[in-house]
């Protein structure tokens, strides 16, 4: 995780448990001087700044400063002051918001990055340069995640009241990754019926058993790509999934990565 600088912006919740899709991506937008605002009403937004302007995030006053980056949600209404026409690295982007659980996490809304912001801005190039959406993609949502701070205890808190079941089905799942474990197994460990273990881990992760053993295989596996050098193989057996094969398609469904892609990724600092 880059070493964030203390923030002078709000913090965002957002879940990065799965990949964003970027919509839009340039390495360099030029503005005028002047002042613009504008809401995004599906989009998040991420900008790098190399300027000193002014900036509003609804009735919040920001100061950007050189080495500053902001994130910014959908439905909120930014505004800028520019002194002299100016230019920056800015992408648009979806987040799924699939789940409440490891993936949930606070992006600031402005944050000064110091020393790391020339090695974060160059990895953001590589946004806007990915010939594919899916690698872009895979890229941004590395940047984010470096970016990220945990989320407050108030978001996740919610994750904390899970039913007894639900919380007996994910130390299962989690026990026995690298077994081939069916829902069926899942259920009985439990002690509840199926159709009452689905409501629940419903309500909890917005998922089906299912579902969710799959987003737990690709977590773990996503874990092992990034941080050994395990053989891609190896990593498949690892979460119990069949051959390689098996596994792209599980990273390519969760994460719309391939190992591939994960491992060209350049590491965190």
């Amino acid at each position: 995780m880059v070493q964030n600088h203390p923030q002078s912006g709000p913090r965002w919740i957002a879940d990065l448990g799965a990949a964003p899709t970027v919509r839009f991506a340039a390495w360099r937008g030029a503005n005028e001087a002047g002042e613009r605002s504008y809401r995004l009403t599906h989009l998040w937004a991420i900008h790098f700044y190399r300027y000193w302007a002014d900036l509003w995030m609804g009735d919040r006053a920001l100061k950007i400063a050189p080495g500053t980056v902001s994130v910014t949600p959908p439905g909120v209404t930014v505004t800028y002051r520019w002194a002299e026409p100016v230019a920056h690295a800015v992408a648009h982007f979806e987040l799924p918001g699939a789940s409440e659980g490891e993936g949930t996490v606070a992006l600031p809304g402005l944050v000064d990055l110091g020393e790391g912001f020339d090695e974060l801005e160059s990895a953001f190039w590589r946004v806007t340069d990915a010939a594919r959406r899916t690698r872009a993609s895979a890229r941004l949502w590395e940047i984010l995640w470096r970016l990220a701070e945990p989320a407050p205890p108030a978001a996740a808190a919610a994750g904390a009241r899970r039913h007894p079941a639900v919380e007996e089905a994910v130390r299962f799942m989690e026990d026995r990754l690298a077994e081939r474990i069916r829902v069926a197994d899942v259920v009985r460990a439990t002690g509840v019926s199926h159709n009452h273990l689905t409501r629940c881990v419903r309500r909890a992760f917005g998922r089906t058993i299912a579902g969710e053993l799959r987003r737990r295989r690709a977590a773990r596996a996503l874990h092992l790509l990034r941080e050994t050098t395990l053989p891609t193989k190896a990593v498949a057996a690892e979460v119990g999934v069949a051959d390689t094969q098996a596994l792209n398609k599980l990273l390519r469904r969760e994460r719309g990565v391939t190992p591939k892609q994960i491992r060209s990724l350049p590491s965190e600092a």
